[in-house]
């Protein structure tokens, strides 16, 4: 999508964000993804 109604410069930081959440569901949580309605303020900090 990069050049078609999306721009790297905002692409880079979701990717990276994106990146960086998987990583520590897999370290804390053991799992690849969680359910949005499982989040909580400790999970945010």
């Amino acid at each position: 999508m990069i050049g078609k109604g999306l721009a790297k410069g905002t692409w880079i930081p979701f990717d990276t964000s994106y990146k960086h959440i998987v990583q520590f569901l897999r370290s804390e949580y053991q799992a690849d993804d969680i359910n949005v309605l499982s989040l909580d303020l400790e999970f945010i900090k």
